[in-house]
């Protein structure tokens, strides 16, 4: 009887070293960022709008690229807060970590959700910035095409007025007769 005590009593302690352990460790499921917002298109809108305007490829990429820039600089920044926020207000511990273990490990979980999200927000933000940039070269395109035809139609209309007059005088000299 003393041996089947022993034995349950130990069975329990153990039983409850495993539940804690349990717990402690379903506590560590750090929340999903706040600030890890998708991108969004109205965000670098108006860089693209004025970029719009200029006259080469090289002067659109000089008046988007510092909007993109500042835009991920900004969300780095708000989520980087966000993280350092949560890790300065996190008490939790485990049987195995302090404290300061224990943060580590829950910011090292809250960089790895900032790498996913931000690997996102890059790829929807090139994304769009290519859409608008063929966009531009397609209308600067269409264009220089338009300005091609008005010079080769002023061109045509420039000549014949020049050759007119030639054949005129050519005609006019003694000895020459028109066909």
């Amino acid at each position: 009887m003393i041996k089947n005590n022993r034995y349950w009593s130990c069975y329990i302690i153990f039983k409850c070293i495993l539940f804690q352990m349990f717990f402690q460790f379903e506590l560590f499921a750090p929340p999903v960022l706040e600030k890890t917002r998708r991108f969004q298109e109205g965000d670098i809108l108006p860089y693209v709008e004025s970029a719009n305007f200029s006259e080469t490829e090289t002067e659109w990429w000089g008046k988007v690229e510092p909007g993109r820039s500042e835009l991920e600089s900004r969300w780095n920044s708000e989520v980087d807060a966000e993280i350092q926020t949560l890790v300065d207000t996190e008490t939790g511990s485990d049987i195995l970590n302090s404290n300061e273990e224990y943060k580590e490990a829950f910011r090292a979980e809250l960089n790895l959700q900032k790498e996913a999200a931000q690997s996102q927000w890059l790829s929807d933000i090139t994304q769009f910035i290519q859409q608008k940039l063929t966009e531009f070269l397609n209308l600067k395109s269409q264009e220089k095409e338009a300005v091609v035809d008005e010079k080769k139609s002023d061109l045509i209309g420039s000549i014949n007025p020049i050759v007119e007059k030639i054949t005129q005088e050519v005609l006019a000299k003694p000895g020459i007769k028109a066909c």
